[in-house]
């Protein structure tokens, strides 16, 4: 906590012979509230070769602490890699590969990751930041439609591995950053937006499993174009836990013009604060 004092000074615009000047101390306690790491800059695009080998590093994403006077430590953390082929070091930042990087099997020549930077604060806080890796050779011959469409599609998800069934072309998972675990038990609602804009349409109700996700958030053949949110009951959760929250609920509203593709959409969640993102 810092302490400032102001001192006022009252005169009257008319001197007055028998009054005084007339003075007043104010002082102000300003209390320190714990700030999130913020990863510089909060997107990182990085182009490697596409046979970088098995345990080489391929860059350093390091977040910086607002709070730099209270000289902190900053823990970090791959939150979400649909490749599963990354690792960080948690102190210094610096990301290398855990398996081959080859891409034959994965669909596609570019894939993102997000890091956590969490600090060692009362309460804890965490910031996020996305990894985007390119490939600076992509074997792509041709310019017909079906080499573009591979080229371009987005990451699948994969069988095992903790991954939500890929029968689900929206899926989700969400992140009890104060623990640094999956949010297990967290009820959720989704809704789509139907009648011109008018009226919410409840979807699903459902509670995230032991890894905080929700297997079989929609179900093949109703995803269609149109306006969707998930309703998280963020107080629900907190009260479960003896913990006192600022938010009652989370809802994130957005767009899908593409019903063809798949949506995900995780969540980062502590008491005090929650981020979310389209992933991959």
């Amino acid at each position: 906590m810092q302490q400032y004092t102001l001192y006022v000074t009252v005169v009257n615009e008319v001197p007055l012979a028998s009054l005084s000047t007339s003075t007043a101390t104010v002082t102000v306690d300003v209390v320190d509230v714990n700030e999130a790491p913020v990863f510089v800059p909060p997107t990182k695009m990085v182009e490697m070769p596409k046979d970088v080998g098995v345990g080489q590093e391929i860059t350093s994403y390091r977040a910086q602490d607002p709070d730099s006077f209270q000289s902190q430590k900053i823990r970090y953390q791959i939150w979400d890699d649909p490749s599963h082929r990354l690792d960080i070091n948690s102190e210094t930042g610096v990301i290398s590969t855990r398996a081959s990087l080859q891409m034959e099997d994965m669909k596609t020549q570019t894939f993102s990751a997000v890091v956590i930077a969490t600090d060692n604060g009362q309460p804890p806080a965490t910031g996020t930041g996305t990894l985007l890796l390119t490939f600076s050779h992509i074997d792509c011959p041709g310019v017909d439609s079906h080499c573009l469409d591979i080229c371009q599609r987005g990451p699948e998800s994969q069988d095992g591995g903790g991954m939500e069934q890929i029968s689900s072309p929206l899926t989700t998972h969400v992140l009890d950053t104060a623990s640094g675990l999956p949010a297990q038990g967290l009820c959720l609602r989704l809704s789509r937006l139907e009648d011109h804009g008018q009226q919410w349409t409840e979807l699903k109700k459902s509670y995230t499993d032991s890894d905080g996700r929700c297997p079989g958030l929609l179900p093949p053949g109703l995803m269609k174009a149109g306006t969707y949110k998930l309703s998280f009951d963020t107080e629900g959760y907190w009260k479960k836990r003896g913990q006192e929250s600022f938010y009652p609920y989370v809802e994130v509203v957005f767009t899908i013009a593409n019903e063809t593709h798949r949506f995900h959409v995780p969540l980062l969640l502590s008491p005090w604060s929650y981020t979310t993102y389209r992933g991959s």
